[in-house]
């Protein structure tokens, strides 16, 4: 064994990785290895020294150190496996350690694996619920902390705690640097899961609007569709308000919630009872209406929010209408206090999005420029959900992202699926070409292409463009045979580097279909029809891509659409969560315009894709050519759309592999993402569609906390664009 050592730090002390230790050195061998791996760890070596500590604790095999040390190796250079066999191989000799369960629960987090990563957090907590790094990965993972101790009460308490040391590290930005760099980890500790909202509201309460000038506001109810609870409540709430600039006019009959207006009027002027069609007092009739849906009531600083979200439309000269997001919850027994219990969001004035949106009741504030069209709604479900959809459409909508509406209830309303969404409309007879990529996957390509043809509406209209990538296998060459003799499919061969711009460009110029969808080979297609939906979806003119659903064979998501803004970059939506969940607010399920979309899945119009120059091959030849892409047809003002009913099942990652899991293609895909960013600028930070509630320390829509009222209003004044979605090239 020492001569094999010798021989072994002889060969790479020649090749300059080591440094051989001195002649006539007595320290064992281990020992060597070990000062070996730490100097290459210290280097940033990490998948040598992993070697070295492996050859270490081949040594001294009872060293749950060493295992550990290897585990972390394997972890930092992307060998999830490796670093997984690792830290249980040191669990079995130190099965009380907190840390090796911690890294354990992190390698699984990183490989994927989020649901297996639980348990092994959970041990770490268990064992040290003192730490924080084991809860705090746990919250990120959308896990409680409850555990030993009462854990988890302990845990918001700090978490409070934490929220008013960022204030006090914020105010002295300036002078602490290295403070300024924990600050994400401060913010991480001041959020809780979405999930949990009614965590957040015991911990904070919604922003206090800025003080803003003008008149006040009329508040329009149904006083007779509302029930008793929620009418009284009403009432209550607006004794309870802090700016007190309001008028309510309640539409009556001739029973006892008459009566009850009547009494409520006699005690506050403000309030005025009407008979069903008679006419508002003119001395209020002439300003803005907040056209509250039946069994609302608002929280104290609704009416103070309201009046700051007209006053910023007015200064961008926007006359348009606002909705807000609701609270949900119930009344305490004993205080009579509204308990919140969730949030129901908004959709952001999307068209596609607001037509399902299960928030179907959302109250509107209206100003007199729209009084002609409002004035027949009363606060029904339905008559707010159509002139809501009606105000997007017309580009009349604006979205204030503050819970100022509340109702009674433990859940979201139901979804309202509109009649006139057309998904049931005969969709126009456009012919559509496939492209995709492939390599040695004859496995995968074929059940793809059966699928394509088999779940088409109208196969005969579709046609497949495989391009062959340099493939050498046999029974791949035998596949593609039997493909090339079937009615529309395409063969090509390319030997040339592998570009998947410039291949795809390529296969395009095969087809002459008005229609282009660039897929990749290791998938298959789940809907029927899909050539339909997708049809349809390239019947409203404007849209010029269109993206799916795809899910891990597993049946967890791994694309929803792509965001922009989220940590300097673009994020697939939903990764790792069920199939089944619909995810904040139903963006998930829903059609609705989205910054990007991926190219496992992309179609879009070939007149279009000829325009702006289709991919590019040149700086941006693998990773991101995709969101370019979208990012140029944004550009252009055309919009890119998710659409939900075409999903597929993706292997991501079979045909060329995982870029973050090999040092080469990370290195190329950091670069392309300084193209994206010389090209775009703040393009790649901005989304329309990101709630401000959500903190964008981790992944995507996992963390929630209330951000600054100026932070809100800047949403307002965004969705208030029209052209909010379109882009501008930098360079």
């Amino acid at each position: 064994m020492k001569d094999l050592i010798g021989h072994l730090l002889g060969r790479l002390s020649a090749r300059g990785i080591v440094s051989r230790p001195k002649l006539g050195s007595d320290k064992p061998e281990s020992a060597i290895l070990i000062e070996e791996a730490d100097g290459l760890r210290d280097a940033g070596r990490v998948a040598e020294a992993a070697g070295y500590y492996g050859r270490a604790l081949a040594l001294s095999p009872e060293r749950a150190d060493l295992a550990v040390q290897l585990g972390n190796m394997r972890k930092d250079s992307g060998d999830w496996a490796g670093a997984e066999t690792a830290y249980r191989y040191a669990l079995e000799r130190r099965p009380d350690d907190a840390d090796t369960w911690l890294q354990l629960g992190r390698a699984l987090k990183l490989a994927g694996r989020r649901a297996e990563a639980e348990a092994p957090l959970r041990r770490a907590f268990a064992i040290d619920p003192t730490g924080d790094d084991a809860a705090l990965e746990l919250v990120a993972l959308g896990f409680e902390t409850d555990g030993p101790g009462n854990a988890s009460d302990l845990r918001w308490k700090r978490m409070v705690s934490a929220q008013e040391m960022a204030v006090e590290l914020t105010a002295l930005r300036q002078r602490i640097d290295d403070v300024l760099a924990r600050l994400p980890a401060i913010a991480t500790l001041s959020a809780v899961p979405f999930h949990r909202y009614d965590i957040l509201r015991q911990v904070q309460d919604l922003p206090a609007p800025p003080a803003s000038p003008g008149g006040p506001i009329v508040l329009l109810v149904d006083a007779e569709a509302a029930t008793a609870e929620a009418f009284v409540a009403l009432l209550a709430s607006l004794r309870a308000q802090r700016d007190e600039r309001w008028h309510l006019v309640a539409c009556v009959g001739s029973g006892m919630r008459a009566e009850a207006v009547a009494r409520a009027a006699e005690l506050d002027p403000r309030i005025v009872g009407l008979a069903s069609g008679a006419p508002i007092p003119s001395k209020i009739a002439g300003g803005w209406k907040l056209h509250l849906a039946h069994s609302r009531f608002l929280h104290p600083e609704a009416v103070g929010w309201l009046i700051a979200a007209r006053e910023r439309l007015a200064q961008l000269g926007r006359p348009v209408a606002i909705y807000c997001d609701e609270e949900f919850g119930e009344l305490d027994a004993a205080s009579g206090q509204f308990v919140p219990k969730g949030i129901a969001l908004g959709a952001g004035c999307d068209p596609l999005f607001e037509a399902v949106c299960p928030s179907a009741g959302r109250s509107l504030f209206v100003p007199p420029v729209l009084d002609a069209i409002a004035d027949s709604v009363r606060g029904g479900t339905e008559e707010l959900h159509t002139l809501r959809l009606q105000l997007a459409r017309e580009g009349k909508l604006a979205y204030l992202p503050v819970p100022i509406v509340r109702r009674l209830g433990k859940t979201e309303l139901p979804w309202v699926r509109s009649g006139d969404r057309g998904m049931h409309d005969d969709p126009p007879a456009d012919r559509i070409d496939v492209m995709i990529l492939s390599r040695d996957n004859p496995q995968d390509l074929v059940p793809f292409v059966d699928s394509l043809v088999r779940l088409a509406s109208r196969p005969q209209d579709v046609s497949i463009h495989v391009v062959d990538h340099a493939s050498v296998r046999p029974d791949t060459k035998a596949a593609l045979e039997s493909l090339a003799v079937r009615p529309n499919v395409h063969i090509q061969r390319s030997d040339a580097a592998f570009n998947w711009a410039r291949l795809n460009a390529q296969a395009a110029l095969g087809g002459t279909a008005c229609l282009l969808v660039f897929a990749n080979d290791d998938m298959r297609m789940s809907t029927a029809r899909w050539d339909d939906a997708l049809r349809r979806a390239f019947a409203d003119p404007l849209v010029g891509v269109v993206g799916g659903r795809l899910l891990y064979p597993d049946g967890t998501i791994q694309h929803a659409g792509a965001i922009a803004g989220w940590r300097g970059s673009v994020a697939n939506e939903g990764v790792g969560q069920p199939g089944s969940e619909a995810g904040p607010g139903g963006r998930w399920a829903a059609p609705r315009e989205c910054a990007a979309v991926i190219g496992a899945f992309l179609a879009t119009r070939r007149t279009l894709f000829t325009e702006i120059g289709g991919f590019d091959q040149v700086e941006l030849p693998i990773s991101l050519s995709d969101t370019d892409y979208c990012f140029k047809v944004r550009a252009q003002g055309y919009k890119v759309v998710y659409q939900p009913e075409i999903e597929l099942v993706h292997h991501e990652g079979k045909t060329r592999g995982r870029d973050h899991e090999h040092p080469e293609k990370a290195a190329r895909q950091q670069a392309e993402l300084a193209v994206m960013r010389r090209r775009w600028g703040r393009g790649l930070d901005i989304d329309p569609s990101v709630h401000p509630l959500f903190l964008d320390e981790i992944e995507p829509f996992c963390l929630i906390r209330f951000p600054s009222a100026e932070r809100l209003l800047d949403h307002l004044s965004l969705s208030a664009d029209p052209s909010r979605w379109r882009l501008e090239r930098v360079a």
